[in-house]
């Protein structure tokens, strides 16, 4: 029975839905990090001057 509670707790949708939130806060950071990466790494190799 406190087995099955507490399955069902991490099941929620207030769960879920923190759980979503992490993952797309990561994602962006990820692409962020990426997109600076790659604007440093061509302006390294390519100088606008």
């Amino acid at each position: 029975m406190r087995y099955q509670r507490y399955l069902d707790s991490l099941a929620s949708p207030r769960f879920a839905r923190g759980y979503f939130r992490l993952i797309g806060i990561a994602a962006i950071i990820g692409l962020l990090i990426g997109i600076v990466w790659t604007i440093a790494g061509l302006l390294h190799f390519h100088p606008l001057w």
